[in-house]
């Protein structure tokens, strides 16, 4: 089953108030490794995604770290009276 067989296709008529009757996304969407290689791709990998907001990193050398699925990431303010906050994104594996 491929990701474009598994997605839904409509509108309202996909939901009731009977949840026997409503739309449901396929089991396999939630567990498959495939389909989620596909979403990594896709949508985590290709958009920005806000991990903090810029009052989280206040002071000249304040800096915040998180993982963004499989990419670790690291958020520095480098001045603070330019607003000026930079992120870097791990490459190399150790």
């Amino acid at each position: 089953m491929t990701v474009a067989q598994l997605s839904p296709c409509g509108g309202a008529d996909l939901f009731d108030a009977d949840a026997a009757r409503s739309f449901t996304l396929d089991a396999q969407l939630y567990y498959d490794a495939e389909i989620f290689e596909h979403e990594k791709a896709a949508i985590f990998h290709r958009a920005w995604m806000q991990v903090l907001h810029v009052e989280e990193v206040p002071e000249t050398g304040d800096y915040f770290t998180c993982k963004v699925i499989d990419q670790s990431l690291f958020v520095i303010r480098f001045v603070a009276r330019f607003d000026v906050v930079s992120y870097y994104v791990r490459t190399a594996e150790q």
